[in-house]
């Protein structure tokens, strides 16, 4: 049966609880047909790791900060050189691992994320990550955690204006240890934003042009 038509994260909620129960009773076929994290980000353009010896990196400013590279484009990294890969996040999965897939060598991450928009239109970016990280859209910061200094919730809703287009979302993850990331937009329910379409993360696409409102009610 269809859930009932509650807000969003009640929804996320229950339809996560119906799937384990579903796949504890081996009914697999119908728990792959539940999707809770329907509208997350699939995929991401991500370039890391940066750093030096320490383990909070933030502050510290690295290549990325000024442009994020294209595809094929080499940087030097904490480790020496390296350029932009591809992360999917698996149809079990509820985030994204930024570490590149076979590689486990952690440090600073920026992640890539490529939206279209069919018209201008409010919304809300939600961020779910356990790291220090920084939020920018379409070339503007609109929100930073700054753990563990700061002790918010492990999912942030951020209001963001997204303009007709492609829009860019850069997230820089700043501790070490903490390289999961899930990166959706939603609307006050909770319910992904209708008109929002997730672009292909294998090459860069040229965003909108426009200034950014963040200060949305």
């Amino acid at each position: 049966q269809r859930l009932p038509a509650i807000p969003g994260r009640c929804r996320r909620a229950a339809e996560r609880g119906l799937r384990a129960l579903l796949v504890e009773t081996g009914r697999r076929a119908e728990a792959d047909a539940i999707d809770p994290e329907r509208g997350s980000a699939t995929s991401l353009l991500v370039v890391g790791p940066f750093g030096d010896d320490g383990d909070h990196f933030l502050d510290q400013r690295f290549a990325p900060d000024l442009a994020f590279p294209s595809p094929g484009e080499e940087l030097i990294g904490r480790f020496g050189p390296l350029a932009p890969y591809v992360v999917r996040r698996g149809a079990r999965q509820t985030a994204l691992d930024l570490r590149r897939p076979g590689d486990g060598r952690n440090g600073c991450f920026y992640a890539l994320h490529q939206v279209r928009a069919e018209r201008d239109l409010a919304a809300w970016l939600e961020v779910t990550c356990a790291s220090a990280w920084r939020a920018t859209v379409r070339g503007e910061v609109v929100r930073e955690m700054r753990r563990p200094a700061e002790r918010g919730r492990l999912r942030t809703f951020v209001p963001v204006r997204l303009a007709a287009g492609v829009n860019h979302v850069m997230i820089k993850i700043g501790l070490e240890d903490q390289t999961n990331l899930a990166l959706r937009f939603v609307d006050a329910r909770g319910e992904p934003v209708a008109g929002v379409v997730e672009l292909p993360a294998d090459r860069r696409h040229a965003p909108a042009s426009g200034g950014i409102d963040a200060a949305i009610q």
